[in-house]
């Protein structure tokens, strides 16, 4: 069995922004669900940042502004189906195989 340690609060809050500004970037701050391009942009995790193994992993952020990120909470089922064949265009990754990488 691995012990995992838990990362101090500052480095995760650190590696938090970083991870939120490496995607805006790659991404111009564009919304990948409406492709609006404004300060409301922020990234949602596909796989919840509960997730210690995902929380960090580019594959796992999409930019989404805050209207598709309210709808991404309130239709996860949609979301996922959509979140699908994003991460297929974007990174050649199935949903599934995103998920199986959670339960490593």
């Amino acid at each position: 069995m691995v012990v995992q340690k838990r990362i101090p609060v500052a480095v995760n809050k650190s590696l938090d922004r970083y991870f939120q500004e490496k995607i805006l970037n790659v991404f111009d701050h564009i919304c990948q669900l409406c492709f609006i391009k404004d300060d409301t942009v922020t990234v949602h995790h596909i796989i919840t940042r509960k997730c210690k193994s995902l929380r960090h992993d580019a594959r796992n952020g999409v930019p989404l502004c805050v209207h598709c990120h309210t709808y991404a909470h309130k239709e996860p089922s949609d979301f996922r189906t959509w979140a699908s064949g994003w991460l297929q265009r974007n990174y050649c990754i199935a949903y599934e195989d995103l998920k199986r990488l959670s339960n490593q």
